[in-house]
């Protein structure tokens, strides 16, 4: 028996809704996946090569993974977020004398003299690796929390950290070298891609001499500072439509 004109009408009309809603839902996940795409397809900031410390260098990437492996390596640790990023090192004028770069950065890191400023970090310390058969005394490195990238470590090491020093000139060249203390320290220095290694030869209070190391990861540390000045801007921004809204 024919269909009637109505149920044809009808089953048409249905047809073409579910059509329709299928087209929708493909919309839809088509929609989704170019955005997927786009976030995908945009590049990461790769930073210049320079100097590494146990595999970390510039552009590592920190994890869980990663923290396990340094504890394997350099023993338990203290993990601290939020902390200051202070670049100074021995005295309070010595980078201000030798290392006038890392002086202004250190100022912009620190703006307000005797206040503590945080920034959006994640800072380990080590203080036992001298249970895993290394020289060091004390081991600090600090990451970006915004791309998990090392901003600045700084290693000490009593007299057995002798042989580092002459690995590190095989390693990246003659260094520049300057006495100071009234030539009782001496301070070996690097430079790559803007990135800094500094390592400083001093003697203890019992006259032995003690090693400290600093890698100063310029490229990222000015990353995390232009991170901090577009959202300073972007709060200081909401604060004046928020006072603009208010009457």
């Amino acid at each position: 028996m024919p269909f009637s004109w109505n149920k044809k009408f009808s089953i048409f009309a249905a047809a073409f809704l579910v059509i329709i809603f299928i087209g929708f839902l493909i919309g839809i996940f088509n929609l989704g996946d170019e955005k997927k795409e786009s976030v995908e397809k945009i590049p990461s900031e790769t930073s210049p090569e320079s100097f590494t410390f146990f595999d970390l260098d510039a552009n590592t990437v920190f994890n869980d993974d990663i923290r396990e492996e340094l504890r394997d390596q350099l023993g338990s640790d203290a993990v601290e977020y939020w902390s200051p990023v202070d670049l100074k090192i021995h005295h309070g004028g010595f980078l201000q004398r030798y290392f006038p770069g890392l002086n202004e950065l250190d100022l912009r890191l620190n703006p307000e003299k005797g206040l503590r400023f945080e920034h959006n970090t994640i800072k380990l310390t080590y203080r036992y690796a001298r249970k895993k058969e290394l020289p060091f005394d004390f081991v600090m490195l600090i990451f970006s929390n915004y791309t998990k990238k090392p901003l600045f470590f700084k290693i000490s090491a009593k007299k057995e950290a002798a042989y580092i020093v002459d690995a590190l000139k095989k390693k990246y060249g003659e260094p520049g070298v300057f006495r100071w203390d009234d030539g009782k320290a001496t301070t070996f220095h690097w430079e790559k891609n803007s990135d800094v290694l500094i390592t400083s030869v001093v003697e203890d209070r019992f006259g032995k001499p003690e090693y400290h190391f600093m890698i100063y990861y310029v490229n990222n540390i000015q990353k995390l500072l232009s991170r901090e000045q577009k959202e300073k801007e972007a709060r200081m921004k909401e604060r004046r439509k928020a006072g603009e809204t208010a009457f």
